[in-house]
């Protein structure tokens, strides 16, 4: 937007014709605004030319929004009255989501961020992703991408703009970046389609925010303690008793909450005693289920007309009956808290799973087949605990060579004693 000069006039006052008529021309630009309306003045050019125009804020982020001006129409085709009446209908529009300045490229044949989104989701993501992932990007869009960009021209996002409100989410750098990674892929399509010039993703080269990755392990105390409160609260009947199941199979089976829910029994393979997932995050994949972890799959109890081996529960909603059971966060805040144990969780079991795995004596690259992991990068980050582990059994079998080695074994005869004892 271009600068505001001051005049001599009053700083706002309700315009009239009056007062537009006799507004002075002076060399620079100038605006008189209207003390009734924020943000509706009267532009005066040095060149005589008076144009109404109205300066606003739209979409979420209040204050922090960027500020933009849209131009209402030129005094003497427009009467101050009229230009008051557009200047109020803009602001209805605002108030319901809308922008008049980006509504105004795209009169002028540019594609708007919201128009764009819905072709996006529904011809490149809905094909190309799991519905998992679908799901995810699409409340991406919905609560860190519109919000801020929604009438924006496709064509007109620049690096600046994505900087910016990339900058507004750095309290949550992971959800961040994953927003930041939404909207370049956007942009790629965008040109893919014609719609951005090539090579003109404004994302490209923006700095990520650091993600501290959390790496929590159970030790054996805890482990124990964790499986004694879950079985406590079965007992007692105090929690949902297919819930504690499923966090025992959690734990003895190293598989992510989300396989488990959405698990089926017709994926229970019992000649090889395995999970067939015909998808999962890493594709089709295959749980190996122990002695333990079968026995737990014993005690479900099947639902007529559910497929899943924890069906929800939707008394007297029949199109919800053959659904499976939602993720049990605050019943697994509630086994913690019993159990004492604090910064846990469920997925941190997987973690749990593959360092006791580790103590078992498996590779790396079994545990990476166990964990369905698809490349040996992911299983890396379990390589200190192997290098641990590897250092006990070392510092174990160095202790046991050392304590031969001081060991005085009774059955050696010390010869020079005995040449001694002969001659006596």
């Amino acid at each position: 937007m271009e600068e505001t000069t001051t005049t001599n006039q009053p700083k706002r006052q309700k315009l009239t014709k009056s007062i537009v008529d006799n507004a002075p021309i002076l060399d620079r630009r100038y605006h008189i605004y209207d003390s009734d309306i924020p943000g509706f003045s009267v532009k005066i050019e040095p060149s005589g030319s008076k144009i109404y125009v109205l300066d606003y804020r739209s979409g979420a982020g209040g204050r922090d929004a960027p500020k933009k001006r849209v131009k209402i129409g030129k005094h003497g085709a427009l009467t101050v009255e009229q230009a008051r009446v557009i200047a109020k209908e803009y602001y209805a529009k605002i108030a319901l989501g809308d922008d008049p300045a980006d509504q105004r490229q795209a009169e002028r044949g540019k594609t708007l961020l919201k128009d764009f989104q819905e072709r996006y989701v529904n011809e490149y993501i809905i094909h190309h992703n799991k519905p998992s992932t679908v799901t995810g990007k699409k409340e991406v869009l919905r609560t860190l991408i519109m919000p801020h960009f929604r009438n924006h021209a496709m064509e007109d996002i620049t690096r600046k703009d994505v900087q910016e409100w990339h900058g507004k989410l750095h309290k949550s750098p992971i959800t961040a970046n994953r927003a930041l990674a939404c909207i370049s892929h956007m942009m790629s399509v965008a040109e893919d389609w014609g719609i951005r010039q090539p090579n003109s993703n404004p994302c490209l080269g923006i700095k990520r925010y650091k993600e501290n990755k959390r790496d929590r392990y159970l030790n054996e105390s805890e482990l124990r303690k964790l499986i004694e409160t879950i079985n406590q609260c079965e007992e007692e009947g105090t929690e949902e008793r297919s819930m504690m199941i499923f966090f025992r199979l959690l734990i003895y089976t190293g598989a992510r909450q989300g396989e488990l829910l959405t698990a089926k029994w017709d994926y229970v393979n019992y000649d090889e005693n395995t999970l067939d997932l015909p998808d999962s995050k890493t594709g089709k994949k295959k749980i190996n289920l122990s002695p333990l972890a079968i026995a737990e799959i014993g005690k479900l109890e099947r639902v007529v007309g559910n497929p899943y081996l924890f069906p929800g529960y939707f008394v007297g909603v029949k199109e919800k009956l053959g659904r499976h059971h939602s993720p049990p966060n605050e019943m697994w805040h509630r086994i913690l808290k019993r159990a004492g144990i604090t910064n846990l969780r469920k997925h941190d079991l997987r973690h749990a799973f593959a360092s006791f795995a580790i103590m078992a004596g498996l590779t790396l690259e079994e545990i990476g087949q166990l964990l369905g992991h698809l490349t040996p990068q992911t299983t890396k980050r379990y390589s200190h605990l192997v290098d641990s582990h590897r250092k006990k059994i070392s510092d174990a079998v160095g202790m046991k060579i050392s304590a031969i080695l001081d060991r005085k074994d009774e059955t050696v005869i010390n010869l020079d004693e005995r040449r001694e004892n002969i001659k006596k």
